[in-house]
């Protein structure tokens, strides 16, 4: 098996096999089509089989990897229909959150600037602005649904977030997205706090109507990604 990737920001934090894993499939690491060995990988990561066999069937539960009786797991492709239907779901998670919002905004606010380091706030024209950008718009999401108190739909807007990552990314393809989507956050945040649900459900559907027009072309460009990954 040849070198495997690993993920930076998770070394020194005693990250699991299946933190690795997904981290790389979510950045568009892996080639589709991959066959990945329990054997390969427990050897690659210095751990016994089982963990990364546990990893490997988690991850595809989740939606990560695709599993073939008596072949394996592999990585999978993605495909406009499921970054579709990925979006749809993401949407209707949101607004449900949204139509159930209280005055608790400084909690909601609590939330994001739990997970937002001082580097993702960094200028719309540095190297990864646009990494970090998507990361912040995964929190901001995740801090809605924590608001929401639903311990099942936060873990399942996790995994949505996840496999969504790689087209949110492409997505800010230039320094005026990227400028624009920090609009939409600080208004959004400004909403919450006012417990104005009308108005952060119309930026975030706004936002994410945007996002599933672009979706045919971010989705070609994502398979050109992985197709140009080396593992």
């Amino acid at each position: 098996m040849d070198a495997f990737p690993v993920s930076s920001d998770l070394l020194g934090k005693s990250a699991s096999a299946y933190e690795h894993l997904r981290r790389a499939i979510t950045r568009g690491q892996l080639r589709p089509g991959r066959r990945l060995s329990a054997t390969g990988l427990a050897a690659h990561y210095r751990i016994s089989e089982t963990p990364v066999r546990e990893a490997l069937v988690r991850l595809s539960a989740e939606g990560f990897l695709a599993w073939e009786a008596s072949k394996g797991h592999f990585t999978k492709p993605m495909t406009l229909q499921e970054q579709s239907d990925l979006h749809e779901v993401i949407a209707i998670s949101l607004n449900g959150c949204l139509r159930r919002m209280e005055h608790s905004g400084p909690d909601f606010l609590e939330a994001v600037e739990q997970r937002t380091p001082p580097e993702l706030l960094e200028s719309p024209e540095s190297p990864n602005a646009a990494e970090h950008t998507a990361q912040l718009l995964a929190d901001v999401g995740a801090a809605l649904v924590e608001r929401n108190g639903n311990a099942v739909l936060r873990s399942i807007m996790s995994t949505m977030m996840d496999r969504t990552q790689l087209v949110r990314r492409l997505a800010l393809d230039t320094p005026e997205r990227i400028s624009l989507v920090r609009l939409r956050i600080e208004g959004l945040t400004s909403a919450v706090l006012a417990a104005d649900a009308a108005t952060a459900a119309a930026i975030v559907g706004q936002h994410l109507a945007e996002r599933r027009r672009r979706l045919p072309e971010l989705v070609e460009a994502a398979t050109a990604v992985t197709a140009q990954a080396t593992y």
